[in-house]
């Protein structure tokens, strides 16, 4: 392994000669030298984090310093948080729930297999996925886990699960093995990735655009919301574990041996990331009021890296400057934009629904306060996109109550 980062590092910047890294990543110490899986965060701002011999961490100033607890005696393979609760799971099939911000935590189940994904959709809802090529999907208030009929084969690993929407979701694993659900999970069809690789990671930052990862330097994308996939990687140099994208082009793989992979143009070229370390990199976190992304690892290593001039450079248009917050979120009657503009350019907002239909659209928006009325929107999760120039420039999600 040490032999092949060290051919992959030199073939690299020799390939992206033109296009040095440009990004700092900083180490911080978390306090453990356990293998730090998954990071995710509460409404409140709290960083949640999982890892080896039963370790949660928590950060409250944003993933610069960490506490540690013990949660259990096995791995946390998986932690995800929605609102001022979160679930985690262990390697050995244990659920655990925490209703306070990780205060305290209750063993809700215990599925009897090996876990791998997690993903919470809604206050009701969440899917699991692990060994057995099996998915599950919460009930009662999470105190009842069931199999999904629809998801079944040679037995694969399944090993990552997302759902960018309400409506649509996706799980990928071993031997290129993908599914989506289209309809909230009530049927599931066998994607084509066309690969036989071992996929590890799946992420979808728009309901149509989406890309996974894995073994042997993968990466796929889809522009047809998993109907078609094509390779966006073409170096065979490494195992990717993790991807992450910001806009429909500009994200980011982790990989073994320290690596990070940057794109700003959907895939067509990729740059490497210096992060001085040679730990195998897991999961990407994205805080977005502060633009800072951070990454986990094996060894207790968490990396940060603030992105201010990098969204600046390449996800808004050239020597602007536009900052967005919406609020409330949730929301009831109407959502408040706060739009800061300095360059002037009009801005176009377009909702849509967890379907992907519009179900308002704004244009010519310069800078101030607006406010959208979504009274008659059924209750659940939308998607709110501001546009410059044909660019997609934010693109968030937000819950009607």
């Amino acid at each position: 392994m040490k032999k092949s980062a060290f051919t992959f590092a030199i073939f690299m910047i020799v390939f992206f000669s033109g296009n040095p890294a440009h990004s700092q990543w900083i180490q911080v110490d978390p306090g453990i030298s356990y293998d730090i899986f998954t990071i995710s965060a509460f409404d409140n701002g709290r960083l949640i984090a999982c890892g080896g011999s039963g370790s949660i961490l928590m950060s409250d100033d944003k993933g610069i310093s960490w506490n540690v607890a013990t949660l259990s005696y096995e791995s946390i393979v998986n932690v995800h948080a929605f609102g001022n609760f979160c679930i985690a799971i262990s390697d050995q099939g244990f659920l655990f729930q925490s209703n306070d911000y990780g205060e305290s935590w209750q063993n809700i189940a215990n599925l009897a297999i090996t876990l791998r994904g997690l993903h919470i959709v809604n206050p009701d809802k969440a899917y699991i996925s692990g060994q057995y090529e099996m998915v599950f999907a919460s009930s009662d208030n999470f105190s009842s886990w069931n199999p999904v009929e629809y998801v079944f084969g040679p037995g694969y690993w399944l090993r990552d699960i997302t759902f960018p929407n309400e409506q649509n979701g996706y799980v990928v694993g071993d031997g290129g093995r993908a599914y989506k659900t289209p309809n909230a999970g009530y049927g599931w069809f066998l994607m084509d990735t066309k690969t036989d690789e071992n996929l590890l990671s799946v992420y979808f930052p728009s309901p149509d655009t989406g890309y996974t990862c894995g073994n042997n330097s993968t990466i796929l994308k889809t522009t047809d919301g998993g109907i078609t996939w094509f390779s966006s990687f073409n170096l065979q140099m490494n195992h990717f574990r993790n991807v992450f994208f910001l806009t429909n082009d500009e994200g980011y793989v982790s990989g073994n041996d320290g690596i990070i992979m940057h794109t700003s143009d959907g895939g067509i070229n990729w740059e490497m990331e210096e992060t001085n370390v040679n730990t195998n990199l897991r999961d990407f976190y994205y805080i977005p009021e502060i633009e800072r992304l951070l990454v986990c690892g094996h060894g207790g290593v968490i990396l940060y890296n603030n992105l201010t001039t990098n969204l600046e450079e390449i996800q808004k248009p050239a020597e602007s400057k536009v900052s967005i917050k919406a609020f409330p979120n949730p929301a009831n009657d109407q959502i408040t934009f706060e739009i800061n503009n300095t360059k002037g350019d009009a801005l176009n907002l377009t909702i849509y629904d967890t379907q992907g239909k519009s179900m308002l659209q704004f244009d010519d928006l310069i800078k101030g306060i607006f406010q959208a009325d979504i009274s008659t929107f059924p209750a659940g999760s939308y998607q709110y996109v501001f546009s410059m120039n044909k660019n997609i420039i934010l693109s968030e999600q937000f819950i009607k109550q």
